[in-house]
């Protein structure tokens, strides 16, 4: 078994994560991994558009678009471009495309934020913030978000037990680094 490496006095030493500690990075730019059929085969039409299919391709705006397009394709049908505004809006007038893609939207967003939780040990809580999520609350609620999250096979419990937050602040960045003037500042 894997032993912990012994303490070397020329490592830096770094101080225990505090549970405040935010983490940004490009982690959507990782390589998308289908859990489904239909996401499978969404992989595989996105596959003839870009050489690689990150997660990025999947859970942004252009990603949203993405999925309604390679949806289209699924189903051999031509559908209009729309953007991620016009797909929301579908959805939310119970169009079966622009809910679908919805669907597999925010399933697929689901997946990928269990996945970084669990690779970061964020047991404290996920976040999401961005243009897209805090627009349409009501969407995202009702949406398979959490059943995503949480679907990681044996460490499902884990999961379970990680809260993820919907940021609604309109300015949760200035509102954040506010924040963290006033901590610099005691």
């Amino acid at each position: 078994p894997l032993q912990p490496p012994p303490h070397h006095p020329q490592l830096p030493s770094f101080p225990p994560r505090r549970s405040s500690d935010l983490i940004a990075s490009e982690a959507s730019h990782g390589g998308f991994a289908p859990e489904t059929r239909v996401q499978l085969d969404v992989l595989v039409a996105l596959r003839e558009e870009f050489d690689r299919v990150s997660s990025e391709r999947l859970v942004s705006g252009s990603g949203l678009e993405n999925i309604y397009w390679a949806l289209g394709q699924i189903h051999g049908l031509k559908l209009p471009k729309l953007s991620a505004r016009e797909i929301f809006s579908a959805a939310q007038e119970s169009d079966e495309h622009g809910l679908e893609a919805v669907t597999l939207f925010f399933e697929v967003l689901g997946q990928f934020a269990g996945n970084y939780a669990l690779a970061l040990s964020a047991n404290d809580g996920v976040y999401i913030a961005g243009g897209i999520v805090p627009r349409y609350p009501e969407l995202f609620l009702n949406s398979r978000f959490r059943s995503g999250f949480e679907s990681k096979g044996r460490h499902r419990a884990i999961m379970e037990r990680i809260p993820t937050q919907l940021i609604v602040h309109p300015q949760p960045g200035l509102l954040g680094a506010s924040y963290v003037a006033q901590e610099m500042a005691t």
